[in-house]
């Protein structure tokens, strides 16, 4: 990770890494969520000051032995405390600046929910708001169309996003032609489903709960694995290039996205194969062209529209 645009930090943590294999601690911690990762870099912060305090009183010759054979381990971990530390404050900094905690918030109810009139509302109140980053302008913009292109106010949205950002306003109409309902295969929001209808309406009047408001949208992967686990998939739009659908559930899967997966797809993923459901049996393998955030997602959007613009 490239941190040298990270106000004051120091020079050995202005580049680092991170990776299962060499950090047990970002092992540990690569699916947890904000406020897990938090408490467990407060955790990892004590360990190290208890650890630390077992050194400052070294008055044997075996105490001082002890003191040597753990010195490249306690240094290696001081290292460790620091780039995380730095790497969570970092994050929290650019949380406020950004006012991520109201945007995430309102981009999962965007995502997760219906409710026209409050949702217009809300992103209105983002876009007119100067201090929200233009790219969560734009994504909260993308998302309203998606999600209310057929009898929402899209236009004034555009209208508005144009007045704070006309660089990114045409988007809205090229998120229509990239991923609008017209052509999208699948039930992206339950719209056709009348038991995800009914569940989205229990949630909304408070009969199930909802723990986590930043961690309510589940990727449309989640929705297909479970179609898989329980032999359920329509072969209508996942057909079969040679023979018949099997009467026996896979014990294999491999997910290939042509045009790139997301970090959640790959958390769903990981959730699906240490048993958070009723899978036994089944393993999952996710592969994709590419691993997208949102701003290449957005920048392969715009590159879609420039290909197929009319010359």
């Amino acid at each position: 990770m490239d941190l040298r645009t990270v106000p004051g930090i120091k020079d050995e943590l202005k580049e680092i890494v991170l990776s299962p294999e060499s950090d047990p601690f970002y092992k540990s911690n690569m699916f947890s969520n904000f406020g897990d990762l938090g408490v467990a870099i407060k955790q990892l912060v004590d360990e190290y000051q208890d650890k630390s305090k077992l050194n400052t009183n070294i008055q044997t010759i075996d105490e001082m032995k002890r003191f040597v054979e753990n010195y490249p381990e306690f240094r290696k971990m001081a290292g460790n405390v620091a780039k995380h530390v730095a790497l969570m404050s970092e994050l929290s900094r650019m949380m406020d600046a950004r006012s991520l905690m109201d945007t995430s918030e309102l981009e999962q109810e965007l995502a997760c929910n219906q409710n026209p009139n409050e949702h217009f509302t809300r992103v209105m109140s983002m876009i007119e708001n100067p201090n929200i980053d233009k790219k969560d302008k734009l994504k909260l913009a993308l998302l309203y169309s998606i999600r209310y292109e057929d009898g929402g106010r899209v236009g004034e949205i555009v209208e508005a996003l144009a007045r704070s950002n006309p660089t990114d306003s045409g988007l809205v109409s090229s998120m229509a032609l990239y991923a609008g309902a017209s052509v999208r295969a699948g039930d992206l929001f339950g719209a056709k489903n009348i038991f995800t209808r009914v569940k989205m309406n229990m949630k909304q009047m408070g009969l199930q709960g909802v723990t986590n408001i930043y961690s309510q949208h589940k990727p449309l992967l989640n929705e297909i694995l479970d179609q898989v686990a329980k032999n359920r998939l329509k072969d209508t739009i996942y057909p079969f290039l040679h023979g018949q659908p099997t009467p026996t559930r896979p014990t294999d899967v491999i997910v290939f996205v042509l045009g790139g997966v997301t970090y959640e797809e790959a958390f769903n993923v990981h959730e699906f194969n240490n048993g958070s459901r009723e899978n036994p049996g089944l393993r999952v393998v996710l592969g994709g062209t590419s691993i997208q955030n949102s701003q290449s997602f957005i920048r392969d959007v715009s590159s879609a529209a420039r290909e197929n613009a009319p010359r």
